[in-house]
């Protein structure tokens, strides 16, 4: 069984799961310790067969013309560029939102501060401006500057993501795979 496993280029576990064993009990059986089952030991028999037919037939595999992978390459590596591309601006266009948000609370926040100092607390209800300043402050941290410096860098990564594809493109496209 050695001799087959490694004329099929097959790692233990490989063909462990090709005849329905675990790989420490093919292991002990490659090792003339223990019995294979019956069932498993038919499949073993099957594969047997099947690669000295092979060896007399010689029969051609069927591979992909080269054309063939080209073009799915070419089109998978486009569309990683496609779809780095789209994130970056779906994440540019997230970035101007949360700033934009975050600029007009500050500038509400900023009016309500300058009333609790320049007015006396009897001219408003009681805590209204105290509850608009706490309200500001809770819409803020949902687009802070820490948020937005985190989508900056999910920018940057798919900025990056983009480059490497577009340079695996040109790579792919000059060589002679």
């Amino acid at each position: 069984m050695n001799a087959l496993r490694k004329e099929l280029q097959l790692t233990q576990r490989q063909l462990s799961m090709l005849i329905g064993v675990s790989q420490p009990l093919l292991a002990l059986y490659e090792r003339e310790l223990r019995q294979l089952p019956a069932e498993a030991s038919h499949k073993l028999s099957e594969l047997q067969l099947l690669l000295q037919q092979a060896s007399l037939h010689k029969k051609e595999l069927r591979i992909p013309p080269q054309k063939a992978v080209r073009d799915k390459v070419d089109t998978l590596l486009k569309k990683h560029q496609r779809r780095a591309n789209h994130t970056a601006l779906r994440l540019g266009r997230e970035l101007e939102q949360l700033q934009d948000r975050y600029n007009k609370l500050l500038q509400r926040l900023t009016v309500i501060q300058t009333l609790m100092q320049k007015t006396e607390r009897a001219t408003h209800p009681e805590g209204l401006l105290e509850n608009m300043e706490m309200e500001a402050l809770n819409e803020m941290a949902h687009c802070c500057p820490e948020k937005q410096a985190l989508i900056q860098y999910r920018i940057s990564l798919s900025n990056a993501w983009q480059q490497l594809a577009r340079e695996a493109h040109t790579v792919f496209r000059k060589s002679d795979l």
